[in-house]
């Protein structure tokens, strides 16, 4: 597996101020290495034109830590001369939330309107848009284009078994980078590599870009890492039996195509808040009686690597319980269990509407700042509630994520574009469609990686 994990910067500024203070922040974070220091920085934005910013622009450059070198230079795109590509991907936009969350027309609150031909208008629209993204970084004035080169290297290129790693970091979380792609009808970005994406809103932020972690320090290899499973939608009808699915498939219970060297982890399943303190009870007392490590202090954050929530989600009632307004896991509960930890939110977010879009912003990066997540991964619009096809992409995220690659374990980026890949061939053959290289339905391009496309669930 190619575990190099290269940075796209994508980066819309306005002002000087908010050119400086981003930069210093990558400069804080470590991830422009690259640069000798701080004036040779600024001297480089001087001969870019970017310490004098009045329209919005767009700077890009791809970054190698691993080479302390700069990919490509930064190169700017002029987004006024791009203004009618913005606006339709706005359209686009609104067209798909539309779709989603109106009031009389909308699949996620009347599921049997998603039919075969509501699939493929959503698909329709998330392929125009992919190629929009694109044109962003497309500049007619320019002679040489690095950026685009790379990208079409990637998104033209024959599938890989060995995907590259590839990062995006951008301060602008309303564009679907992720979905951009070179030619209409092509595969997006996200399913041509081992895909994350992170915002650059802080110095904070910007360490965790580059901060891969050793997430299995403490835990000595006698003992197995921990996941909790949260099932806060009984109502669903389908819910609780795809939740027992991912359990066996982590506890070996299934053999889902496994490995001989895949790890197993102890699972915990919960309901409501009484189930989840009583759960930290039993662990903490069991830490105590040195059932589980043999160092004393030993706390959840330590043996804990994964968090599945299924459920409703928002930075204002956090975590919910079936819906409901009044029961909300204990943040101070669950934070022990997130900490160092992969949050999956297998749900969907209780803003509607482009709300829902910045929403995503919001919570993660509350997650991965305030609780220290290692990651989140989650769908960013609903995904239908249907059980062949949760427990095909979560049975082969959840395999590969377990599994090694030779004699390391696979990262997190690489298993979601296995399960993603395997989805979207599920979806084609069920579907039967000889006539396009596309499935109708857009399950298998919802689900995205916020965090380091390089992050493990369990570490080597």
């Amino acid at each position: 597996m190619d575990e190099n994990n290269v940075f796209l910067q994508l980066l819309v500024l306005n002002s000087q101020d908010l050119v400086r203070g981003l930069m210093v922040s990558a400069i804080k974070g470590g991830m422009l290495k690259g640069s000798s220091d701080r004036h040779s920085l600024f001297e480089d934005l001087d001969k870019y034109g970017l310490l004098n910013v009045s329209n919005d622009v767009l700077v890009a450059c791809v970054l190698d830590p691993a080479k302390s070198t700069t990919h490509t230079t930064l190169q700017k795109f002029e987004l006024k001369d791009n203004r009618a590509t913005r606006n339709l991907i706005r359209r686009k936009l609104r067209m798909l939330y539309h779709l989603y969350y109106d009031d009389q027309a909308g699949v996620q609150d009347q599921p049997f309107l998603f039919h075969r031909d509501k699939q493929a208008e959503i698909s329709d629209i998330i392929d125009e848009l992919g190629s929009y993204v694109f044109q962003l970084l497309v500049d007619a004035k320019k002679a040489d284009n690095p950026i685009k080169r790379w990208l079409e290297e990637i998104l033209l290129s024959r599938h890989r078994k060995n995907p590259r790693h590839v990062t995006i970091v951008t301060n602008d979380f309303t564009i679907p980078w992720y979905w951009m792609k070179a030619v209409r009808g092509q595969p997006t970005l996200c399913e041509k590599c081992a895909l994350g994406y992170l915002q650059l809103s802080s110095s904070e932020v910007a360490k965790t870009v580059m901060d891969i972690r050793d997430i299995d320090r403490h835990m000595p290899d006698a003992y197995r890492p921990h996941a909790l499973i949260v099932d806060a939608a009984r109502k669903l009808q389908y819910n609780t039996e795809i939740l027992e699915y991912i359990s066996d498939v982590l506890t070996n219970k299934l053999e889902y195509g496994r490995k001989s060297g895949s790890r197993v982890m102890e699972v915990h399943k919960v309901c409501n808040d009484a189930e989840l303190d009583r759960t930290v009870r039993n662990l903490t007392h069991r830490h105590k009686q040195g059932v589980l490590v043999d160092v004393a202090d030993q706390r959840i954050e330590q043996i804990n690597r994964l968090v599945h929530f299924s459920g409703h989600y928002g930075s204002k009632r956090f975590l919910s319980i079936d819906d409901d307004e009044d029961q909300c896991l204990t943040e101070s509960k669950l934070s022990s269990f997130i900490n160092d930890s992969l949050l999956v939110l297998d749900g969907c977010n209780s803003a509607h509407g482009m709300g829902a879009w910045i929403d995503m912003r919001n919570i993660t990066s509350m997650l991965m700042t305030k609780y220290a997540a290692m990651g989140c991964l989650l769908s960013v619009l609903p995904v239908q509630d249907d059980p062949l096809i949760s427990k095909k992409f979560w049975g082969e995220f959840y395999t590969k994520a377990t599994e090694t690659f030779g004699e390391t374990m696979n990262t997190v980026g690489f298993a979601l574009h296995q399960a993603r890949n395997e989805l979207r061939e599920y979806l084609l053959a069920i579907e039967k469609q000889t006539d396009c290289d596309l499935p109708c339905n857009p399950a298998y391009l919802l689900y995205q990686l916020v965090g380091n496309s390089t992050i493990r669930l369990i570490s080597n």
